[in-house]
């Protein structure tokens, strides 16, 4: 196909104007390579750093198709006569993934997508870089109308009709931000000031004749959003008379530790390492933690990381080890993949140590350890011991909690709280 490229524009913005959107989980920095084309006289590109004026004939590459990762956690919603006069939502936008839980007279349909906006940015830094250069009403409307088509065919499936919804909104600040079309330039720089972080209660009209009573959940700051707010009322934390620990490993680490007494959280840039890098998109999260442990009990990493020769530079081929061989001999963990995994879980280890000191308790004294979100459904706490992502001693008292952001949006549709 011909595109043509004018002066001050990339290549990918060429082809973002032929309703051709590339996938650049970087952002636009250039450094994933995803987005990379084939062009007469120039080879293989990548689009996003292509800026040179001209008509070129470009061959598009197969498209990744970004799907969302395993089952997120599809809770049951009991039946309670009078707190669902008309269908009510429960949603959870996540960087990686968005799930919703529409409930109408004790039946229920649960629905999870990848968030469309991946394909401008993997994390919510490049996120926020693209809504400040210009994308903000893109990456709005990525969401929203995708949003809206999941909600619509629900009620419809529920009510049989169209008519008024009550929703309920939660989501990392970022997400609410990109959501609702407010300004994101404060979330990208410090002291990372959000437009919002209040309980919003809006009205507006979605199809012909239904009508959404959204209330969005508030946050607590720029990087601990309404979704942890969420799912600290989810697992009523407030209500515990001993602390317990609330983990979410997704793109973002994000995690609260307390009880009545008060309650303390954290943020860790865990980057795209759990969720969205090469490895974690193939073989799901929990079976990046599964492959590591396997090459250090294999001793073919040593105790820094380390890969040992002949892997250390063509990388160890995922399909050799044992369950995954599905994965075949074509994706490999390199050195790089190790590096930022261990990063990753630095961060998220070293967030838990703060929060344990801030609070004045051991890791021995926390009661309860709940992992929340898809990654945290499937992956096994022996795993995350043994890579050291979080003490020995919660392995007895760790539990799956599912996505606890959908739990408590859930739980407010029925429960209400003034907060």
């Amino acid at each position: 196909m011909k595109v043509t490229v004018f002066k001050g524009e990339s290549l990918w913005e060429a082809l973002k104007k032929q309703n051709i959107i590339l996938a650049r989980p970087c952002g636009g920095n250039g450094t994933c390579g995803r987005c990379a084309v084939e062009t007469a006289g120039f080879g293989k590109v990548r689009s996003c750093r292509f800026r040179l004026p001209g008509t070129y004939e470009v061959t598009l590459p197969k498209q990744q198709q970004f799907t969302a990762v395993g089952k997120i956690w599809d809770p049951v919603c009991e039946e309670k006569t009078g707190w669902d006069e008309h269908p009510a939502a429960a949603v959870d936008i996540g960087t990686t993934t968005a799930a919703l839980l529409v409930c109408f007279q004790g039946k229920q349909i649960f629905r999870s997508f990848t968030n469309p906006q991946r394909s401008m940015g993997a994390d919510v830094m490049s996120r926020i870089r693209a809504a400040s250069e210009g994308e903000a009403a893109a990456l709005q409307k990525l969401i929203g109308e995708r949003f809206e088509e999941e909600l619509l065919s629900a009620v419809r499936e529920l009510s049989g009709e169209e008519t008024v919804c009550r929703v309920i909104i939660a989501a990392n600040t970022t997400m609410i931000h990109l959501f609702s079309g407010w300004p994101c330039e404060g979330l990208g720089r410090a002291p990372f000031t959000p437009f919002s972080l209040e309980k919003e209660e809006r009205r507006k009209q979605a199809g012909k004749n239904l009508w959404l009573e959204e209330t969005i959940l508030p946050g607590i700051s720029a990087f601990i959003g309404a979704d942890i707010v969420s799912g600290i009322y989810a697992v009523g934390m407030a209500e515990e008379n001993e602390p317990v620990l609330l983990l979410d490993l997704g793109t973002n680490g994000e995690m609260a530790l307390g009880c009545a007494d008060g309650i303390l959280t954290a943020s860790a840039a865990a980057g795209p390492a759990f969720e969205g890098s090469r490895l974690a998109v193939e073989i799901h999260a929990s079976g990046v933690f599964r492959c590591f442990c396997a090459l250090r009990s294999a001793g073919i990493i040593d105790e820094t990381g380390l890969l040992c020769e002949p892997y250390f530079t063509g990388g160890f081929p995922v399909g050799e080890i044992g369950g995954m061989e599905d994965a075949g001999d074509d994706l490999r963990i390199t050195q790089e993949d190790i590096r930022q995994f261990q990063m990753a879980k630095a961060a998220i280890r070293a967030g838990i140590e703060i929060l344990l000191k801030e609070y004045g308790i051991t890791a021995q004294d926390v009661k309860q350890v709940y992992l929340a979100g898809g990654m945290g459904y499937y992956l096994d706490p022996q795993d995350a011991a043994a890579v050291g992502l979080f003490p020995e001693c919660f392995l007895e008292k760790t539990s799956a909690a599912g996505n606890t952001a959908l739990l408590g949006a859930l739980r407010y549709a029925k429960e209400p709280k003034e907060w």
